[in-house]
């Protein structure tokens, strides 16, 4: 938790040539729904650079506060997505966007 995975579209690639893609994962241990999110996301990483900032919500209360009832929740900047039951296809097309 709390630190970012940076994930590589394919081996080899330059970093530098890669536009990174920065999520945020808020999540809480022993949560299966954001474990499986987090599998999506790195099923997602495989055609795709992502570098993915896992956010535990218990270490601070206002944001345990904001996302307790919402978790997983991906944030990419402003836009937000409660990511509970998406299939890879619903999360990949949050990402595109």
């Amino acid at each position: 938790f709390g630190r970012p995975e940076e994930i590589r579209a394919r081996e080899g690639a330059h970093r530098d040539n890669l536009a990174v893609l920065r999520v945020m994962l808020y999540e809480r241990a022993s949560c299966h729904l954001c474990e499986e999110t987090h599998g999506a996301l790195l099923r997602l990483a495989r055609g795709r650079s992502l570098a993915i900032e896992r956010v535990d919500i218990a270490t601070d209360a206002a944001t345990e506060r904001r996302y307790l009832v919402r978790i997983p929740v991906l944030a990419i900047g402003k836009r937000e997505l409660d990511a509970a039951g998406l299939t890879d296809g619903q999360i990949a097309a949050w990402l595109d966007t």
